[in-house]
């Protein structure tokens, strides 16, 4: 199961220097699970959670103004990329150990995609079809 079968190819990304309020509506309209960040070549450099950016909002201090500020000072610190031709089950497992929402789908770093949760799921379940529920169960 690589993870090209089962990618979502259209995804929004966003220069480092985006503002947050430019980052929430993405969020909102795309309903992306991640927002990859790129740089002036249009390399990945990194990404930015829905569940970051509340924090950064939770943590905002009256009469900053937060939403002003880029993408970049709030960004995760922590982003799982992979290619399309890597396995789902590697990516899942990197995914689960630095506990993202996605993986950035990068080909000679250019995003290509986003893996999260939902496709992951979806690969699994395909890869279960005719297995008896008994020879599924570890």
């Amino acid at each position: 199961m690589q993870v090209a079968e089962y990618l979502r190819g259209h995804v929004v990304s966003v220069e480092q220097a985006a503002s947050l309020e430019e980052v929430a509506h993405i969020f909102e309209l795309y309903q992306q699970p991640l927002v990859p960040l790129i740089d002036d070549g249009a390399r990945c450099v990194g990404a930015i959670s829905a569940r970051r950016l509340a924090a950064a909002l939770a943590r905002e201090v009256p009469g900053l103004e937060l939403l002003d500020k880029t993408v970049r000072s709030v960004a995760d610190d922590k982003t799982v990329m992979c290619a399309p031709e890597d396995q789902v089950v590697d990516v899942m497992r990197n995914m689960q150990a630095e506990d993202v929402p996605a993986a950035v789908v990068v080909r000679d770093g250019l995003v290509v995609g986003l893996l999260g949760w939902p496709e992951v799921v979806a690969a699994l379940a395909e890869s279960c079809r005719g297995v008896a529920p008994s020879a599924a169960m570890p």
